[in-house]
Parts: structure tokens; sequence; C-alpha cells
């Protein structure tokens, strides 16, 4: 061996410079390498992203070319409006169309003939979501149910003692549906969906591969808002009696309940957390949700004209000694400046977008402006 090789190798291993020398070289090696893979990477990621993207842009294309669906046999068309044109109810972010019935014409506009042909044939109304929101008229629920359980209406009538009216304690959901179970007294097995608990304020829930009818009133936000407050501060985290209504809506939990229990959120929340985790109301989505055809809704402040679009939807008439009772008839009257209190909230917008649908289906069921016979 060389001086050479002995100052080359020592025991069999590389000089320290020539260890420098290996390590640059690995270490450049291995950055080339690592660059390539990302390289690699990143071309792919963008390919796919590209793809799904290309994907969603045609399905949305499709979406808009497809006709909506019309259930068989459904008496329900697009709505054109007094200007000629396609209905649609505009809100900040975009336009819903909106769907009202098309029904036989009534005989007088002054009298209105029930016996026609109603929009849907009560015998095939065997699944309902009975929406409750909170201070709307859950009174309305006694219409709903006698008309689809029409034994249950008889047997009220044969308890009533001679020279008195039906006892009106019986008049709400949970009251009847205790003591009338749907299974044994409604025709084709009634399916309350929101069952044990039907007048519990569950909100809306959406069910893709099943057809069935949502069923609610709705009221004016503000009005609603101060029938809560005076019932008990109902849904208040504070639990002081002694709150204002102006400090009772200002608590996080109480605006938007008719549009969070639309969207599938319950009225009230029990945490903070809840809350946030519950995102942006989305108005469009909620006002598209109640224009479709099996969501009936009527207006607490309208509400014969309610009554009346109902049995124009499903049959039967107005049962004027039931459907007219109140059965919590408001305590207080609200003082005169009580609106000026209440902020601009999105159930406000909301509420202006759905009134426009209401209108349009009380003028297509011949119901607007209806009273009931003195």
């Amino acid at each position: 061996m060389t001086l050479s090789d002995l100052s080359t190798h020592h025991n069999g291993k590389p000089t320290q410079e020539q260890s420098t020398t290996s390590s640059a070289q690995s270490v450049k090696q291995l950055t080339v390498c690592t660059l390539e893979e990302m390289r690699r990477v990143c071309v792919l990621v963008c390919t796919h992203f590209l793809s799904a993207l290309l994907v969603l842009l045609a399905c949305y294309r499709w979406k808009d070319l497809l006709p909506s669906y019309e259930s068989e046999g459904s008496l329900w068309s697009r709505s054109k409006l007094s200007n000629g044109t396609a209905s649609s109810v505009s809100t900040t972010s975009t336009a819903t169309t909106t769907f009202t019935p098309t029904f036989p014409p009534a005989s007088s506009s002054k009298e209105l003939d029930f016996s026609a042909p109603s929009l849907f044939d009560p015998s095939t109304v065997n699944r309902v979501y009975w929406m409750h929101v909170p201070k709307t008229g859950g009174s309305i629920f006694v219409a709903f149910f006698f008309q689809f359980c029409p034994e249950t209406l008889a047997a009220e009538r044969a308890a009533i003692v001679p020279g008195q009216q039906i006892n009106k304690d019986h008049l709400y959901d949970m009251w009847l549906l205790r003591h009338y179970a749907p299974e044994k007294w409604c025709n084709n097995h009634l399916t309350f969906y929101n069952m044990p608990c039907p007048g519990c304020h569950y909100p809306y829930e959406e069910r893709p591969n099943e057809e069935f009818f949502s069923m609610t009133m709705f009221r004016d936000p503000t009005e609603r808002l101060w029938s809560a407050y005076r019932y008990g501060h109902h849904g208040s985290w504070q639990h002081d009696s002694n709150s204002t209504f102006d400090e009772y809506i200002r608590e996080p939990n109480i605006m938007n309940c008719q549009l969070k229990m639309v969207l599938g959120h319950h009225c009230y929340k029990q945490h903070r957390q809840e809350i946030e985790h519950m995102g942006p109301l989305d108005v469009s989505l909620a006002i598209e949700r109640v224009s479709q055809p099996r969501f009936f809704f009527g207006i607490t402040e309208r509400w014969a004209e309610s009554l009346c679009l109902f049995h124009r939807w499903f049959g039967g008439s107005v049962i004027e000694d039931i459907e007219f009772v109140n059965n919590r008839k408001g305590r207080t009257q609200p003082p005169g400046n009580y609106r000026d209190v209440v902020p601009p909230h999105k159930e406000l917008e909301w509420f202006e977008g759905i009134m426009p649908i209401f209108e349009e289906r009380l003028k297509a069921a011949n119901c607007l402006g209806y009273s009931p016979p003195p």
C-alpha cells in the first residue's frame, strides 16, 4: 500500500474530508428527489381538484336543465304571477322559484265551495311532520288531526254534555295524541314522524328518501317574540322575571326561532357553543324549503284564511266551533313602541320572503280575504 493509500484510508474508514464530500452529495441527491416527489404530488392534487370542479359544474348545469319534480296526479304547477312571468322570491343572495297550487274554480268568490275537489286526497296523507313552532298558534293542529282522523272528532262530539260546548282543554296536540293513538284512530295508519312528542317543538327534519307532508304555522316575528316574552320569557337563559322585553330579545338564544326551526335547528339552544356550531342562517334555503308542494303553512295573524287554505288543500270544511277556539288568549297588550326595540334580524327578511308564497296560495285556493259566515 502506498503512502497515498495510507493517507486516504485509516483502518478501512474514509477520512473526514471524504465523509463531508459524500454527505453533501447525499443531501443534494435527497433534495432533488424530494423536490421531484413534491412536484409530482402537486400535479396529482391539482389534477384531482380540477376534475372534481368540472364534475360539480356539470352537475350544477344539469340541475338547471332537469324538470322540477311534480308528484303524479297532483294539481301542482308552476305559477304565473300578475306580471305574467315565472314567480320568484328575491333575497339578498339568490332567487327561489315559487310553487302555487292550481285548484278547480270555485262557484262563488264570496261563498267558498268546500265540497269542491281538494288539492290532495286526505286518504293518501299517511306521513306527516308536524312542526310546532313556539307561540305561533299550535291549536291549528286540531284542524289537521280531525281532518285526517275523523273518528276522533265524532268521539269528542259524543262526549259533549248536552247544553255545553266541546272541552277546549282537549284541543291541542299533546292531549289528542295521548288519547287517540294515530295507529288506531286515523285513516291509513297515519304516522307522525316526531312521535312520541309532536308538540315538543322539534325542528324540520329532512328525509330525502321518503315522501311526506310538513305542516306548521308561522307568525309575524315581532309578534311571536312578544308572545314568547309574555309566556314566561320563553327560552331565556337568564330566568329573570323582571327583565324587560328589550333585555329578553337581546339574549343570543332568542332571535330567529322560526327561521332556525325551518333550517333544522331547535328554536332555543342550551349553550353558546351550540349557537356558534349552528353557523350562519341561510334565508334563501328556508324560503325555498317552505315553498315546496308538500310543505303547508299558515300565518297566525290570518287565522281564518289559513284554515280555509288548509281545507282547500286537504278537504273538509271549516269547523267553526272548534277551529276558531283560542286556547291561549294573550294576557296583556304590548306597549305601543314594542316594535321599535326589535333590531333587524334575518327572520324578518325570511318572513317578508314567504308572505308572497302565502298570498299566491290564498289566491289560487280562493281563500284570500276569507272569513267564516256570521
